[in-house]
């Protein structure tokens, strides 16, 4: 009984969480193809489909209709296995990530210890594409990868400090490194946001996740001008598309942690109790008390 239910709630947050991967790397392909497509007013992404928004799908079936090509001298085990490790790392990050009360794949005591640990992982995944793949360009691109790991890391973990300082102070009972914890520290007004109370942090942490997440002006892993394309080069097809697909997704999970150590989380930042308390509404907190 016990046992079965407990593996059927990680089976329905794992595949809660694989599910909720795509519709996150679509919606934000298709945001960037649009937004580019619109300041160069090149006619493809902003016009293809509704609004632009056929672009990503065609982008993505573009990826997945070439041909799957392994190159002569690679270590085939380690070239495969690359692109899911770098996919997984990602995966494995999202499911501490708080999206409303009690809706997260696992609340974890050490949340953000957890996040950082787990990032790192993707770093080993492009060094495994760099040194397997049997080519110079590939290998400078997972050295770099490295390098930005080495360097950024550091910068994006510091700048959690303070955060995790305030979340001590304001509710020593709980863990300060559980995620749930924090978001709920910053409900009520929009000036409980750690946003206001750690602004260069915030700062900080903007742009460490943005070299963290290989977006540009970071993207010297990749770097099309120096390495043709870093550490993907020798890659072709749906193991080609992994790495991307896993990028956005990236993108995605660094926004929502900065949200939800910095702009609180699910909370909107209005304070609806002493709204609903005008009208003779009950609050939830009183209900559960009447209960």
């Amino acid at each position: 009984g016990d046992a079965n239910s407990a593996i059927l709630r990680f089976s329905a947050a794992a595949t809660g969480v694989l599910l909720f991967t795509v519709p996150a790397a679509f919606v934000i392909i298709y945001r960037e193809l649009n937004l580019i497509a619109q300041m160069t007013l090149r006619v493809g992404p902003d016009r293809t489909g509704p609004w632009g928004s056929l672009a990503s799908l065609m982008a993505g079936l573009t990826v997945l209709s070439k041909e799957d090509f392994t190159p002569r001298g690679v270590d085939v085990p380690v070239y495969t296995l690359a692109p899911a490790v770098v996919f997984l790392a990602s995966v494995l990050t999202l499911l501490v990530i708080p999206f409303a009360p009690g809706m997260a794949g696992y609340y974890m005591e050490l949340g953000l210890l957890y996040f950082f640990a787990a990032s790192g992982i993707g770093v080993v995944g492009l060094m495994m594409a760099g040194w397997s793949s049997f080519n110079k360009y590939s290998l400078l691109g997972g050295i770099r990868a490295a390098a930005a790991v080495i360097s950024y890391e550091l910068p994006l973990i510091l700048a959690t400090f303070g955060v995790v300082l305030l979340a001590a102070v304001t509710n020593p009972a709980v863990s300060p490194f559980n995620l749930g914890q924090i978001v709920e520290n910053q409900a009520g007004w929009v000036w409980n946001w750690y946003a206001f109370q750690q602004p260069l942090a915030l700062i900080i942490f903007f742009i460490a996740a943005t070299a963290e997440a290989g977006r540009t002006p970071f993207d010297y892993t990749e770097a099309d001008s120096e390495l043709v394309a870093g550490f993907a080069t020798e890659y072709s097809g749906m193991r080609f598309g992994f790495f991307f697909f896993a990028e956005y997704v990236n993108v995605f999970i660094l926004s929502a942690l900065t949200v939800t150590l910095f702009l609180g989380g699910y909370h909107t930042g209005v304070d609806i109790d002493p709204i609903l308390g005008f009208f003779g509404v009950a609050t939830p907190i009183e209900m559960s008390d009447i209960d």
